[in-house]
């Protein structure tokens, strides 16, 4: 049997559903073992917390090394370019430069970044993640309550691109990874092997799994919003390019019966 050293699981939940892969390392590669997945709805937080504990308890999960996941329509991010290479530089300048992304006092956010890439001009292309806490407090708490405590809270951005540079082979032309989430849609460009845009959007009625049926409003919506992440890349690209190629992802809905 797997060691916990050995054993790593993915979570992803909200009040529409608990999403569980679960991965083991091996010696050069990394083996699926489990995706395990649980359809509310949950009326509100304590709905799901216990729903949340009953999945953790019948899953093991607190034997397993465990990342959770925020999605990108819970918080605001951006990709800019700064001036330096130096990493102290950087992160002055985010303190700087960070307030005109939110309506909040810098108090009351969790800042994060991460560099995408070093330019020859000596610029750095930055991805900065501001999350305000009560969205970070409320997650963690639902986590303890269930008795977890995971190692890294990742951006659901963060995971898609990483998925998309692995599955897709590199190439210098745009394309774009959509997921479809139970919550939300969320949208990343890929170029030159880079990270070069992402954009979340909540959607605030459920899908149907199968995205054929349900409410009309709802499919309408997601069309919308698809067709405006699809376009904000062209507008703020210099050289007015799109993406070429969509690559579509779920946890939850069948993309195979959906129109094209």
């Amino acid at each position: 049997m797997a060691s916990k050293h050995r054993l790593i699981s993915v979570l992803q939940f909200d009040r529409q559903q608990i999403a569980r892969l679960q991965a083991a390392r091996a010696s050069k590669s990394i083996e699926v073992r489990a995706f395990d997945l649980e359809q509310g709805p949950w009326p509100d937080d304590t709905a799901l917390g216990e729903a949340l504990k009953n999945f953790a308890s019948e899953h093991a999960l607190a034997d397993d090394t465990l990342y959770t996941i925020l999605p990108r329509h819970d918080v605001t991010s951006r990709i800019i370019t700064l001036p330096t290479r130096n990493a102290s530089e950087i992160e002055r300048m985010l303190q700087l430069n960070v307030e005109e992304f939110v309506p909040y006092p810098l108090s009351e956010m969790i800042i994060d970044h991460c560099a995408l890439e070093s330019l020859p001009s000596g610029e750095t292309k930055v991805m900065v993640v501001l999350a305000h806490q009560d969205i970070v407090h409320a997650h963690v708490a639902l986590l303890r309550a269930a008795g977890l405590q995971p190692e890294q809270i990742l951006l659901s951005s963060a995971c898609l691109a990483s998925a998309a540079l692995e599955a897709v082979e590199a190439s210098e032309s745009p394309y774009a990874l959509l997921n479809l989430a139970s919550s939300g849609l969320e949208v990343a460009v890929i170029e030159n092997n880079q990270l070069q845009y992402t954009r979340g959007v909540a959607i605030a009625e459920a899908w149907d799994p199968s995205l054929q049926s349900g409410d009309p409003e709802t499919r309408e919506e997601l069309v919308a919003e698809l067709r405006a992440s699809l376009a904000a890349p062209r507008r703020e690209s210099e050289e007015g390019t799109g993406v070429e190629q969509i690559y579509c992802s779920s946890e939850f809905a069948n993309l195979d019966q959906t129109d094209r």
